[in-house]
């Protein structure tokens, strides 16, 4: 006897285009009966919804990234030693490095001013 023999799997993944060929075939069925092209609306339905919160999932995680790069941006330009030069990654938005520099600009002058006022 053969001692290795091979178990069937207990369940297969269907295939993309075997879901689809299923689909069409119960809509097809379904003119008669009524009931099945309601299921398949609702599959339908769901699986829109699903791509459709998926977009919205991906597009909230592409803000969060950049919110996150603006934040360790700031941080290091705002916690950078004394007398170093900014440098400013080109993803701020223009209004934010435009604040950064006239900020640091103030800052210098105000120093100028107070150490020649001594």
């Amino acid at each position: 006897m053969n001692a290795r023999v091979r178990a069937k799997p207990q369940f297969q993944i269907p295939k993309q285009s075997s879901i689809h060929e299923k689909e069409e075939r119960e809509t097809e069925m379904g003119d008669e009966k009524g009931g099945i092209i309601k299921i398949n609306n609702r599959r339908r339905l769901n699986r829109e919804k699903k791509m459709a919160l998926l977009q919205d999932v991906d597009k909230l995680k592409k803000k969060l990234r950049h919110e996150q790069n603006v934040q360790r941006a700031l941080k290091r330009a705002f916690n950078r030693p004394l007398g170093a030069l900014p440098r400013l990654p080109p993803y701020l938005p223009p209004s934010v490095t435009l604040f950064l520099f006239t900020s640091t600009n103030l800052i210098a002058s105000l120093i100028d001013f107070f150490s020649i006022a001594r």
